[in-house]
């Protein structure tokens, strides 16, 4: 009997055909319905299938669920291509060090037991998400060319951070990420990770839905954030 199924995924449709023992893609290009032939058994999980010589580009990848993404992408895709880390120059520690020593964190044990190999797809970006362009050099810009894969995980998490630097580093850097992507030929995927708390401007917040706040144009909040200067959310309140 033929198995056939339907999936969508980021690259649009795919058809299994399991008496054929084929995988097949299919897309809208230009208005064409166009079907490729997919390589590998279309028994195999899509998310190692979808990596498969990919290049993918992360930042905030030395924070706590950057480091976890990095680890779970290497451990289950073992085909990815190599991976590009922002990293900046932090506490007198260069990118290069940085790197280093993010190899030797403590989620990577198990790869550096079984595969010490993937450690090596990891690859330096120099650069800043609070600096114009990422602070990308032409060289740093043109080493990203093939990446079709981008994760944002690069944030401020502090709940009492002063407006103006949460909005640079939360709001801008974010803008900043998505110039970089528009020139990426390749990009198939754009994935955001949002802080897991927002500071509320209730002094009690219940486990209930609340109706949507007013929403304000986002160059009102960088101007108010601006003209707030130091000042924390709770200081707004005052």
């Amino acid at each position: 009997m033929t198995k056939k199924w339907f999936v969508h995924n980021l690259l649009g449709w795919e058809f299994c055909n399991s008496q054929l023992n084929k995988l097949y893609r299919i897309r809208v290009i230009e208005g064409c319905l166009v079907i490729m032939e997919v390589q590998g058994s279309p028994d195999q999980p899509v998310i190692p299938l979808f990596f498969r010589g990919r290049e993918v580009f992360i930042t905030g990848a030395t924070g706590f669920m950057g480091k976890v993404l990095v680890e779970r992408l290497l451990a289950t895709c073992p085909d990815i291509g190599c991976l590009h880390l922002l990293m900046r120059t932090k506490k007198d520690l260069t990118p290069d060090t940085r790197l280093r020593e993010l190899k030797q964190s403590q989620v990577f044990d198990v790869l550096r037991r079984t595969s010490p190999g993937q450690l090596d797809k990891l690859r330096i970006v120099s650069g800043d998400i609070t600096k114009p362009k990422l602070g990308l050099s032409d060289r740093s810009r043109a080493e990203l060319e093939n990446v079709s894969v981008v994760f944002n995980s690069a944030a401020t998490v502090k709940l009492e951070e002063e407006l103006s630097s949460a909005v640079e580093t939360n709001v801008l850097s974010v803008m900043r990420l998505l110039d970089i992507c528009d020139q990426l030929p390749n990009l198939a995927a754009w994935l955001h990770m949002s802080t897991a708390y927002c500071h509320a401007e209730r002094s009690r917040v219940e486990e209930r839905v609340y109706p949507p706040a007013p929403a304000r144009p986002l160059q009102r909040i960088i101007e108010d954030a601006q003209r707030a200067g130091h000042m924390t959310p709770r200081d707004t309140k005052k």
